[in-house]
């Protein structure tokens, strides 16, 4: 049960009066619809049951109820380690559209997203499909993420390469 709590920002550094607020907006909006944890007004989130916070959501929850101007889309599942924390007008794509259909869909081949323990994305950054960013990355405020980095990289720029 204390999991359930933590998971809507009870126990965790977001102020019970920010998830009720939150909350209210998302619902009465149609925002975020699916999605299991307290999501800033002013962010959305596509397809939240696929978005996957590890751990004990600590910072990471605080960060998604806090950050505004997010979009957030699971389409292909995107999973988050323990400590993540990110900037506002963070965007998170999983899913690409395959432009040979005639419909435009996704993509067949999943392409989840995996950000490691620790991590600390900056504002207006921008991490696309199949990305796996190891523990303790630093994504630098407006840097596009195209690729995979290992752990304790610091990236920046469009797109993004590492400087340490």
């Amino acid at each position: 049960m204390f999991d359930r709590l933590r998971a809507w920002g009870i126990g965790t550094r977001v102020p019970l009066r920010l998830v009720a607020v939150n909350y209210l907006a998302k619902w009465l909006t149609g925002r975020s619809k699916g999605c299991r944890y307290p999501v800033h007004f002013s962010s959305t989130v596509v397809f939240g049951h696929k978005l996957k916070l590890l751990g004990s959501g600590r910072g990471t929850v605080a960060s998604l109820a806090l950050s505004g101007g997010c979009y957030v889309q699971a389409g292909h599942g995107i999973e988050i380690g323990e400590g993540t924390i990110w900037a506002p007008n963070v965007v998170m794509v999983s899913a690409n559209h395959d432009m040979s259909k005639p419909d435009k869909a996704w993509t067949d081949t999943p392409t989840p997203i995996t950000i490691g323990r620790d991590c600390w994305i900056g504002a207006g950054a921008i991490v696309l499909p199949g990305v796996t960013l190891g523990d303790r990355t630093v994504v630098g405020a407006g840097a596009v993420v195209t690729k995979s980095f290992p752990a304790d990289s610091v990236l920046v720029g469009n797109p993004a390469r590492a400087i340490q």
